[in-house]
């Protein structure tokens, strides 16, 4: 009887390992370049897939020695899912040695080094993908936690990482450790990115037992929630300027800018993309006995 595998759509190499320069911090295993959807949501963004994930042609070893040689058949639902979508697949990234240390010392390639201190610990077990992020390489990347393998490496490398709700992602064609608790999830170096890609990897596949028909929501139109004290009437708040990344040229000097957005039960909810002006020096927030 012949197994019943997935179609694998999108043309590819089965990459290369890439050495000296080329992997300054040790956190590639493969490089490869497969191009999703053209125009999709996730046009333009490359991501990194933990080594633990299946990526049809190309080489996987979760970190061990003893899968070296290993080339998947098909396909993981998420992977499909980024191509879809219009990702750019850049490569797999290294991890922990079966995915099995919260550092990054155990993988079989060697350490990973952290980006924002070359010689410290990037943390694991998904260490590649945050050294990845954080070094700049790739926009997104995907690692898997059962007990902080996301969440360890994205707090040590300063980017954001997710473990989602048990079963929201499937994690149907990505090797387990344990069906009970096993989480895969987007790390990114923007809180923007991670719901984007979120949305994208999240709902059920009809496959992943994990699942019980949790679906995906908008995570990307979730308002941002200000204190009341902020709210300088029922549809404008003034808040300090923070950014992470790059900043628009008309706010480089900082200062306060104005929100639009709606007053709900005491909460500012303030509409996605609404920054529309910066403050002048004299408008000051309306006084308010609440908080």
């Amino acid at each position: 009887m012949s197994d019943n595998l997935s179609p694998v759509g999108y043309p590819r190499t089965p990459g290369y390992r890439p050495e000296g320069a080329e992997n300054k911090y040790n956190a590639w295993h493969v490089k490869v370049r497969i191009d999703g959807k053209a125009g999709g949501r996730l046009a333009g963004k490359r991501i990194a897939l933990k080594d633990s994930i299946c990526l049809a042609g190309v080489p996987m070893m979760k970190g061990s020695t003893i899968l070296e040689g290993y080339v998947p058949e098909i396909d993981a639902t998420i992977v499909t899912r980024i191509l879809d979508a219009g990702g750019t697949i850049a490569g797999k990234a290294h991890c922990e040695f079966f995915c099995l240390s919260g550092g990054s010392h155990t993988g079989a390639k060697g350490p990973v080094h952290n980006p924002r201190r070359f010689g410290h610990s990037a943390g694991g077990s998904s260490s590649g993908s945050a050294a990845l992020v954080a070094a700049g390489e790739v926009e997104m990347a995907i690692g898997c936690d059962q007990a902080g393998s996301i969440r360890i490496p994205s707090s040590y490398c300063g980017i954001y990482g997710l473990k989602p709700t048990f079963g929201l992602v499937p994690y149907t064609g990505i090797m387990s450790i344990d069906p009970t608790f096993d989480h895969a999830g987007p790390m990114t170096a923007t809180v923007a990115d991670n719901a984007l890609l979120l949305e994208v990897l999240a709902g059920p596949d009809g496959v992943d037992p994990r699942q019980q028909s949790q679906p995906s929501a908008a995570y990307t139109r979730a308002g941002m929630r200000f204190r009341l004290k902020d709210v300088q009437s029922k549809n404008t708040a003034r808040v300090p300027v923070v950014y992470h990344g790059s900043v628009p040229n008309q706010f480089k000097t900082g200062g306060d800018v104005v929100l639009e957005g709606t007053l709900r039960n005491g909460v500012f909810v303030a509409k996605p993309g609404s920054l529309i002006t910066k403050c002048p020096d004299h408008y000051a927030p309306a006084k308010s006995s609440k908080t």
